[in-house]
């Protein structure tokens, strides 16, 4: 289902800077790995143990940026 938010009458997209930013939040697996500086085998294991949430476009695996943020923010130490 899209958001019709972001389609015109003409079925195009309205807003293409909104488009743009979602599109920038999904990362891919390497991107992940460089966001948090992790050897690959970490995030597989990761994916593996459900220790960090992602999805799957047929055999590509993809996570959210925010997702990615809140995991870093909760599993923060605390002073």
């Amino acid at each position: 289902m899209q958001d019709k938010s972001l389609i015109n009458e003409k079925g195009n997209f309205s807003n293409k800077s909104k488009v743009s930013t979602a599109f920038h939040e999904i990362l891919t697996p390497e991107q992940v790995i460089a966001y948090l500086q992790i050897k690959r085998a970490t995030l597989y294991d990761w994916v593996y143990r459900d220790k960090i949430k992602y999805y799957k476009l047929g055999k590509l695996l993809r996570f959210k940026k925010s997702e990615i943020d809140e995991l870093l923010v909760s599993n923060s130490s605390k002073d």
